[in-house]
């Protein structure tokens, strides 16, 4: 393990309570998957067979599932971390829609079988340490940089809105488009309270 993957673990072993997070959220919500109907041998999504997004709130992490005519009233209504609306067209800003898990209406996990998605990078005194990610069943969980690397790699999953680069040897994650969100977090003896 290394010093990185040590200091996340030690951190987040210890009291969660301890720790002070703050989190610099770019929007309410976040397209998570779609959903298709009638899936076809492949599990290719078009706009024919779409029938809607999981989405994902920012704040509490959990997944819903909504209509592509709902999914647009959210964006018209909401900031998405990840999508906007362009001429009436979803777009998803940070990878690909390709990328995104493929679900049936009964939602069975039809493409990507191994999807994780990184909802923000964790920062802790200043240092980036790790990631917070959720996976195609909506867990979400806190990881050094080199545990998510392996776990992609040594499980195949797909890092839906990143990717692995390898610079002088050494492989890291980089988003695709945009920016992860920053997650903080600070011991108490760190937090100043002012009156």
């Amino acid at each position: 393990m290394d010093n990185n993957s040590k200091l996340i673990n030690e951190q987040l072993a210890g009291d969660r309570k301890q720790l002070k997070e703050t989190i610099k959220y770019k929007g309410a919500f976040r397209i998570f998957g779609q959903t298709i109907d009638p899936p076809n041998s492949a599990g290719k999504v078009d706009e024919y067979n779409r029938m809607g997004y999981i989405i994902m709130s920012e704040k509490t992490y959990q997944l819903k599932e909504f209509t592509v005519e709902q999914t647009v009233m959210l964006l018209k209504q909401f900031t998405f971390s990840n999508a906007k609306l362009d001429n009436g067209k979803i777009i998803i800003t940070e990878h690909s829609i390709n990328r995104l898990p493929v679900f049936d209406m009964n939602k069975k996990l039809l493409k990507y079988n191994s999807a994780v998605m990184i909802i923000g990078k964790i920062i802790i005194n200043d240092k980036q340490t790790g990631y917070r990610v959720i996976n195609q069943t909506g867990r979400v969980s806190d990881l050094s940089e080199q545990d998510l690397i392996r776990l992609v790699k040594d499980n195949s999953r797909l890092l839906v809105n990143g990717k692995m680069v390898t610079r002088d040897g050494k492989e890291y994650i980089s988003s695709i488009q945009t920016e992860f969100t920053a997650i903080t977090k600070s011991t108490k003896d760190d937090v100043v309270l002012s009156n």
